[in-house]
């Protein structure tokens, strides 16, 4: 009985879910976004202080989800158009500035680890971790008692805005497409961090589009998502213990160095 509730519910969950509409021409296809883009933001606290008994922030940790698709869908659209993953480019935003701080791919396919056999994957959604210098550059940084780089920042008034918009496609075709030259990251289940500088208050957006990682090429126009997230304001804290320290010299190309980490601006 319990097993038959559970499936039956996995049907229901299923019915319920607000795939995109995609639709296919001799022209090209389009796939209309109804439901994805940005769930949550919170800000990733930091213990410091010789006692590791005070607080500061690494940063905030953004949680999204992909458009979703059907199974055959995505199929269709990986036969027609060689469409293999999608690309998410996370994008400043204010008046007059908009720029591209860093690129992810997620993999619309899987292998299995037995057969080789290639599936549809099952990941939906993800996570991004839009940190401070003093937290992004190398993980000795992050285990310091007294954060580097002179960082004393409490992030606060973190939060998602939804903007209204209008009808939002995916058009894809020869014309839209494109090969990809800047650098893009395949994105990891755990930890995906962004180096968004010494100050990190401001306006971010999530863009989407679709991809083949293996060719780095846009096969898609790129779809704002309808969401913008606000790292609203950050307070200089006085951390006891901590006071006239200087952070030791980097350990150059050994484990934790700068070229492990990726950087947004």
């Amino acid at each position: 009985m319990i097993k038959l509730l559970f499936f039956i519910s996995l049907l229901f969950v299923g019915a319920c879910r607000d795939y995109s509409e995609v639709s296919v021409d001799n022209q090209g296809a389009s796939v209309e976004w109804f439901s994805g883009g940005v769930d949550s933001v919170k800000v990733t606290p930091w213990k410091v202080g010789p006692k590791r008994d005070q607080l500061l922030s690494m940063g905030a940790r953004v949680k999204f989800s992909v458009p979703p698709l059907k199974e055959d869908d995505i199929e269709k659209l990986a036969d027609k158009y060689d469409v293999d993953s999608w690309l998410v480019t996370l994008m400043v935003s204010g008046v007059g500035r908009k720029e591209r701080l860093a690129s992810f791919y997620i993999p619309l396919f899987k292998k299995s680890g037995r057969s080789g056999a290639v599936g549809i994957s099952s990941i939906e959604s993800g996570y991004l971790d839009l940190f401070y210098s003093a937290a992004s550059i190398s993980m000795r940084l992050r285990d310091l008692e007294c954060p580097g780089l002179e960082h004393r920042y409490l992030l606060e008034d973190v939060s998602v805005r939804d903007i209204p918009q209008k009808r939002q496609l995916f058009i894809l075709s020869g014309m839209e497409q494109y090969n990809y030259l800047g650098k893009v990251e395949k994105l990891d289940f755990q930890r995906n961090v962004i180096n968004l500088g010494k100050n990190i208050v401001g306006e971010y957006q999530l863009l989407f589009s679709f991809f083949n990682y293996k060719e780095k090429r846009v096969l898609s126009n790129q779809v704002i998502a309808p969401q913008v997230i606000v790292l609203g304001s950050e307070n200089i804290q006085s951390i006891k213990g901590c006071e006239n320290l200087e952070t030791p010299p980097l350990n150059k190309g050994g484990p934790g160095s700068i070229k492990d980490f990726k950087f947004g601006r």
